[in-house]
């Protein structure tokens, strides 16, 4: 993008200089428009990559090994795209070890070596979620060996991709406060009966298996100003704070940010909770990044320029902090975006929630996301 675009105070691009700008690249020959159904049209510009790299920042996206083996313009799109990878589902327990028996590690392993091969770096994602153990382990996982078949997992897996892995989320959504836990902790047995000194100990196994690694604590639901988010964001500090009590080789925070248009987004709260997690000495990465159209009604140009605005705003403010070190989408393409089903619109349309369009054409989002990038402060 050659337009460099003023900001507020605040961070924040204004909306007229956001749309001047996609103004800017529909001239320039990258496709802002719904592309017509059947019809697939990828401007040969730089990716996000490019724009994120120029300042120190990280540009990523969630990946499935079948979609990238079945689809031919998807692989494509992310080659051009994207600097870092995370597999959606590859290196959770539960798809590695579906059976008491040796992890299959070959499809996370091709993920990997696509990265590899395509001067990518990977984010593994995720050794502990309460979501996701085999079904054969949860049992287990209730009685007194439970902590040390979990532990055994973090290392058997941090351990497997040893060398390969830039950063680990170790730790996947632990704080719940709906569960009524003074610690704000998710009532799930490993937490109930180990709490902060458990999760300590996940990260020191994780450590010990791969010592390069950064490690991170990865949750959802930390980005609007709502009571609910309100108490994970507490939470969230509380348990980091915690980790760095107990000496946990902790690196990061991964803030999934799931964006949902219509939310209250509050500059001011999202930067203070950015700059207490940076004050931890701790990295900070938005791991999971989609924006939800699922409320708005109207024509697609409408919608798009809906979920560029919140886009531009919300990264403003996340990259402005120091600390951040980049994002990375929850996929590419809205084809294939899991809000289309897990969260789906009245009319069932396909939510335009990703950089690219369902026939991979970028969008207004990619747009304000290149823009956000270029007016990022550069980091060291």
């Amino acid at each position: 993008m050659d337009a460099i675009l003023k900001r507020k105070r605040t961070g924040s691009i204004t909306r007229r200089t956001l749309m001047q700008s996609l103004v800017g690249l529909a001239g320039s020959g990258i496709s802002t428009k719904p592309s017509p159904a059947g019809e697939t049209t990828i401007a040969p510009s730089e990716g996000l990559r490019a724009h994120a790299e120029r300042r120190g920042l990280l540009f990523g996206c969630a990946v499935q090994k079948r979609l990238l083996d079945e689809n031919a313009e998807l692989k494509a799109a992310v080659i051009r795209e994207v600097g870092i990878l995370v597999a959606e589902n590859e290196m959770k327990w539960r798809p590695l070890q579906p059976e008491a028996r040796p992890v299959d590690y070959r499809r996370a392993d091709a993920i990997v070596d696509f990265s590899k091969m395509n001067g990518m770096t990977m984010r593994g994602h995720t050794a502990v979620w309460h979501q996701n153990p085999p079904v054969w382990a949860e049992a287990l996982l209730t009685g007194p060996g439970g902590a040390k078949l979990m532990l055994d997992h973090v290392r058997t897996v941090v351990g497997h991709f040893k060398g390969r892995i830039l950063e680990w989320d170790v730790v996947n959504e632990a704080i719940e406060p709906t569960d009524d836990r003074d610690d704000l902790l998710r009532a799930w047995p490993l937490y109930e009966k180990g709490g902060y000194d458990f999760i300590a100990d996940c990260f020191h196994a994780a450590h010990e298996a791969d010592p390069n690694a950064r490690l991170v604590y990865n949750d959802y639901d930390l980005e609007y100003d709502t009571r609910p988010q309100a108490l994970r964001r507490k939470g969230t500090l509380r348990l980091l704070g915690e980790l760095k009590r107990r000496n946990a080789p902790i690196h990061g925070l991964g803030i999934q940010s799931h964006l949902t248009i219509g939310n209250r987004f509050n500059d001011r709260v999202f930067r203070q909770f950015l700059a207490e997690v940076a004050g931890m000495d701790l990295r900070i990465t938005l791991t999971e990044m989609d924006l939800s159209d699922r409320r708005l009604e109207g024509s697609t140009r409408y919608r798009d320029e809906k979920v560029a605005e919140a886009a531009s705003q919300f990264l403003s403010v996340a990259f402005d902090e120091p600390s951040t070190t980049g994002v990375l989408t929850w996929g590419l393409s809205d084809r294939f975006s899991w809000l289309n089903e897990g969260r789906p619109r009245s009319d069932r349309g396909i939510q335009r929630s990703l950089p690219l369009d369902e026939n991979y054409v970028r969008k207004p989002v990619w747009a304000a996301m290149a823009a956000c990038f270029d007016n990022a402060p550069p980091r060291r």
